[in-house]
């Protein structure tokens, strides 16, 4: 009985666009593609939309490493084996990829605990009161401050409000105060457009709204608005960028529903 000759298997060797070369291009399309959407992010001024975008390309990455591993583990008994040296790449470029994101996470994380809800302040000053959300401080650090009628409150990334109050027996005006602020900021805002406004939460008065570039910089938007109430004259002032004015718009809204202008 003859016995048929023992054939040795040759291993096929890649070819063409094998998978290996489709994991190394995934990643390639994955990194520019989430390069490009968290700069236009960032451009937004939004740390949550930032924050999410970060999220999803952490859990992205993972995916195309499992992916690419799965491959690395099949590649030997695959009818369509996949370069070796390409899954090597792919892993080790979406690993770092992966690095850098979680970095970038952990950094932000500090100031994200820092802004969780804590409880509000009640503000309660001779010439004005007002709610000041959890995430506020005030600053009482700057020489030109007074508790009564140069108050200024920083909030979370570029949120600011500021309250100005004089006396109309001292000679205090609404006009001449928005026209001190209007010709203050103009100065400093590059291409700036400015609206007027009549209303500023319940309040009837005079005001502007500012938008452009701060110094040239990056955008900014500041409201200002005038009133009077007994002898108090009061500018109050709120400032972010477009982005914070956003995602920061309750803690505005908080500060209009409950501010009040004394005698």
């Amino acid at each position: 009985m003859n016995t048929p000759p023992i054939v040795e298997h040759t291993p096929r060797k890649p070819s063409g666009f094998d998978p290996g070369l489709k994991c190394l291009a995934a990643v390639f399309i994955f990194v520019v593609v989430v390069r490009v959407l968290l700069t236009l992010a960032n451009k937004t001024g939004s740390r949550e939309i930032v924050g999410i975008g970060l999220i999803g390309a952490f859990f992205g990455l993972i995916g195309l490493i499992v992916t690419s591993c799965v491959v690395w583990s099949r590649r030997a008994t695959s009818p369509r084996p996949a370069r070796r040296w390409a899954l090597m790449i792919a892993i080790t470029w979406a690993f770092l990829q992966l690095l850098v994101c979680l970095l970038i996470m952990l950094q932000m994380l500090p100031r994200a605990l820092s802004e969780t809800d804590r409880p509000a302040t009640e503000i309660n000053r001779k010439t004005f009161s007002m709610t000041l959300p959890g995430n506020w401080i005030e600053d009482s650090k700057r020489d030109t401050y007074d508790p009564d009628s140069l108050v200024f409150f920083d909030g979370p990334e570029s949120a600011l409000f500021s309250v100005i109050v004089g006396q109309k027996s001292a000679g205090s005006s609404v006009d001449t105060m928005l026209d001190n602020q209007r010709d203050y900021y103009k100065a400093r805002i590059v291409n700036a457009t400015i609206t007027p406004i009549t209303k500023w939460s319940n309040f009837d008065g005079k005001g502007f709204q500012m938008e452009g570039k701060v110094q040239g910089i990056a955008n900014g938007r500041i409201t200002v608005f005038g009133f009077e109430k007994g002898d108090n004259v009061c500018i109050v002032e709120e400032y972010a960028t477009p982005g914070d004015y956003k995602t920061y718009a309750r803690d505005f809204e908080k500060i209009r529903q409950t501010f009040r202008l004394h005698d």
